[in-house]
């Protein structure tokens, strides 16, 4: 685990005409910090700055960048740490040179503790924030591209000197590309970062390695990695950050799993509030940086793994069980694995709770006064004797048709019949519980609540209507019942194109709705509805479209990805891993259209470093000081905590896959709401309504810049297209974390594992659609399923799911073994 480094005043060069003095907690005169004659820099290795040289220019800015974590209070979780910024422009006679050493000579009046001297070198290798590039890896046959650019507060910082730039290999120093530097738009004309922006294209480069971006005026970008298999590396992170959230017996409380093991949590949940009674509702995801489970959530994570599975069974499968979680090496992709952990859980919410079938809200901690709290400052293990709201906050609608919605949607889902059919079985009946619960007390005044707040669509003739269309839809396609067909018809929205909305919770059950109705196999839905096919696969194409265009006009896309208008001002809970990878993911996987995938390739890589602050918007990718840290999470502050006081045991960092709201409004809530805090919080220049949105982040314990387990899913879920296969090879676990190697190489391990059942490819791929691995003619699972089989809710593969669904071939990677995140 990396340390959280120290914050230090510092100068550094931007590149050859500006540099930055970095103040963290040294607030400058706002009059003094701007008089050219308080700076002076020399240099003992440059001629130029021998006799010292002042500045033509001083511009400036500060904002209340993060708020490491301290307390344990809600209200006051972390400190915020001011960072006052200023820039200084050489003239042209005197310009900064790479691998020279500068020093810079502030005068005192500019601020308290500021006067003294600053050095630094302008080195050639080390990275400079000022070249934005993905910081994990790009795919080998994909767009690359680096940006370059720099904001003030004042005005952008121009990089016009810089013509061209290299790409250097790091392992031999060698340039292996020579390219352009473009000036793609002029501060004037982008309103996201107020500054100029240049892209360098190397998206010839395809032999992999690790590299780093060379402009002779400025110096070198942080490295990264090209790979063939970029997003199978990234994924082990993302996806993996799904298993870290984890709740129950979760297997994280092993080192050899993870660097951040845990023991087991919430073994005794929950309390029935409406009879007192204890029933198991262990297990699932941790709804977000607090501990609770929102059944809404519950549904949406299930659905949203299970529409990458059904549009990419070929990419999960390729991805494998090279994930090192702790069900590896138990014969089902690690992808799957994760998407079960989740339906296990809805299932015993459905089939153990006492309002047949129906769900409340939330299942969250209670506090003295018996309404649903929170577990900040509390150990691993979790408060006791949590309460299911199932009075108070619920039973509601949306939860219950969702929940009957996600477990049906297992049903029909090809790749997980193929590995989990009983589990498949056992899905469809609580599906049907929970419909049926629904659709017995739709009518009774007093049953229903509706107290949650995640069903907030409004474009269905109910407000539960996306919720319907995802459990009627699929529930007629498991089962062939006529029955749901009114539902289906009764919960149609005028226009399926027009339910995308641009508020609180954007994401939602819709494109879930349209992707069932587009991969419907019986003809009885068509016959009832007709069309309803073709204006589902519109509708998610529209979806698709709708990331990357306002109407007929494009949205902009300075650093690669694009930054819908409607986000500047109504930022919350904004994460593009969400609101526009997923919506893209998904329209690639019903059109096949590359616009989708190379526009999704380049969201992730803004995600990941090719924003114009430089940093990973996800936790464990990327360089470690560049990635969140102080975001709101109970277990990683406690853990902190831990740590800060010197006790074994802590965690210098937040787990891996975690990500940040990467465009935010730049307001606290109500949060952080010290003394201290409450004199930083909004000091801001320039004020917040002129500064340049993409500047506004801060890395603090911030609700609106929270994630949630649903989010994390649908970001993790995007991936899937770009998942690599490799060679394929009857199923079989990898080497294991644990497993000692016998060569000096473990891919050469892996390779000699492997050797025997590649010969037996071809026979592999004759088999039957529905084969089950491992499993004997005569044997249960077998016949298991055999009934699924003959059972008429199948999905067909079709067009871009797979031909060989049941193939008891997996695509394995063989990789390096590495150490367990």
């Amino acid at each position: 685990m990396a340390a959280p480094a120290p914050q230090v005043s510092k100068a550094r060069a931007v590149n050859s005409r500006w540099m930055e003095l970095y103040l963290p907690e040294k607030e400058y005169d706002a009059v003094k910090v701007k008089e050219l004659v308080r700076y002076t820099v020399t240099s003992a290795d440059d001629a130029s700055f021998a006799g010292g040289v002042k500045p033509i220019v001083v511009q400036n800015r500060h904002w209340p960048e993060s708020a490491p974590y301290a307390n344990y209070k809600v209200s006051d979780t972390g400190e915020i740490i001011m960072a006052y910024r200023v820039f200084l422009k050489m003239p042209a006679a005197a310009t900064l040179k790479l691998d020279k050493t500068y020093t810079l000579t502030v005068d005192g009046g500019v601020g308290a503790g500021i006067g003294g001297q600053y050095t630094f070198k302008f080195s050639s290798t080390a990275p400079n924030e000022s070249i934005h590039v993905n910081q994990a890896a790009y795919l080998a046959n994909g767009p690359k591209i680096a940006y370059m650019s720099g904001w003030t507060g004042e005005g952008t910082m121009s990089f016009d000197d810089a013509s061209t730039f290299e790409v250097i290999n790091v392992a031999t120093g060698q340039s292996v590309h020579q390219g352009n530097v473009n000036l793609d738009v002029a501060a004037a004309d982008e309103v996201w970062s107020k500054s100029n922006v240049y892209s360098m294209d190397f998206s010839n480069v395809t032999a992999e390695g690790t590299y780093r971006v060379l402009v002779p005026t400025v110096g070198s970008s942080f490295p990264f990695k090209i790979s063939s298999k970029a997003f199978n590396d990234i994924g082990y992170t993302v996806v993996r950050g799904l298993t870290m959230q984890r709740d129950g017996n979760h297997g994280l409380d092993s080192p050899l799993v993870t660097q951040w093991h845990r023991p087991p949590s919430h073994l005794d949940d929950a309390v029935v509030e409406s009879n007192g009674q204890k029933v198991d509702l262990v297990g699932g995801h941790m709804d977000a940086g607090d501990r609770g489970k929102y059944f809404h959530n519950v549904a949406d994570v299930s659905a949203s793994l299970l529409a990458a599975a059904i549009l990419f069974p070929n990419e999960i499968q390729a991805l494998g069980e090279s994930l090192q979680i702790p069900e590896s090496q138990n014969g089902i992709p690690d992808f799957l694995d994760e998407a079960i952990y989740e339906l296990d859980l809805l299932y015993k919410s459905v089939w153990n709770t006492p309002k047949e079938g129906t769900l409340p809200f939330y299942l969250r901690p209670q506090n003295p006064d018996g309404k649903g709290g929170y577990e900040l400052g509390f150990g691993l293990e979790g408060k006791t004797n949590r309460k299911l709201y199932d009075a108070t906050m619920g039973t509601n609608r949306s939860e219950t048709l969702y929940a009957a919605g996600a477990l049906a949607l297992a049903y029909n889902t090809p790749l997980l019949q193929q590995f989990a059919p009983a589990k498949c079985a056992q899905y469809l009946d609580a599906a049907k519980k929970a419909f049926n619960g629904f659709a017995a007390h739709n009518n009774d005044a007093n049953y229903f609540k509706e107290q949650g707040w995640y069903d907030v669509w409004t474009a269905g003739p109910q407000p539960w209507a996306d919720e319907m269309l995802v459990a009627a839809v699929n529930l007629h396609q498991a089962t062939g019942d006529a029955k749901y067909i009114p539902w289906i018809k009764g919960s149609m929205p005028a226009d399926l194109k027009a339910t995308k909305r641009w508020s609180w919770q954007l994401g939602g059950p819709w494109l879930i709705a349209y992707l069932s109705m587009h991969k419907s196999t019986n003809p009885a839905l068509e016959q009832a509805i007709p069309g309803i096919k073709a204006k589902a696969l519109q509708a998610i194409t529209n979806w698709g479209d709708a990331t990357m265009m306002n109407g007929a006009v494009p949205y902009a896309t300075p650093f690669g990805a694009p930054l819908p208008s409607q986000v500047k001002n109504n930022v919350g809970w904004y994460f593009s891993g969400e609101q526009v990878a997923f919506p893209l993911m998904m329209a690639y996987g019903v059109t096949g259209d590359a616009k989708y995938k190379t526009t999704l390739i380049k969201t992730w890589s803004w995600l990941l470093g090719t924003n114009p602050l430089s940093r990973s918007f996800y936790s464990g990718l990327g360089d470690p000081q560049r990635g969140p840290r102080w975001v709101p999470h109970e277990i990683a502050h406690y853990q902190y905590m831990k740590y800060k006081s010197g006790a074994a045991g802590g965690w210098s960092e937040l787990p891996p896959g975690i990500p940040t709201a990467d465009i935010q409004s730049g307001d606290y809530d109500g949060y952080m709401d010290s003394a201290w805090n409450m004199a930083r919080k909004n000091k801001k220049y320039p004020a917040q309504a002129n500064y340049a949105p993409l500047y506004r982040y801060h890395d603090s314990w911030t609700v609106k810049n929270e994630f949630t387990i649903d989010r994390m899913s649908r970001s993790a879920a995007s991936l899937a297209p770009l998942f690599t296969p490799a060679a394929v090879v009857r199923f079989m676990p990898v080497i294991g974390i644990d497993a000692p190697a016998t060569s000096e190489d473990p891919e050469t391990d892996m390779a000699d594992s492997m050797r025997e059942t590649e010969e037996n490819v071809a026979t592999d791929e004759q088999a039957l659609e529905w084969d089950a691995p491992h499993a004997d003619p005569g044997s249960e699972e077998a016949i298991s399923l055999a009934s699924c089989r003959q059972s008429p809710g199948k999905w067909s593969a079709g067009p871009g799911l797979m031909g060989a669904l049941g193939l008891s071939a997996l695509l394995v990677r063989s990789r390096r073994r590495r150490r367990p995140s």
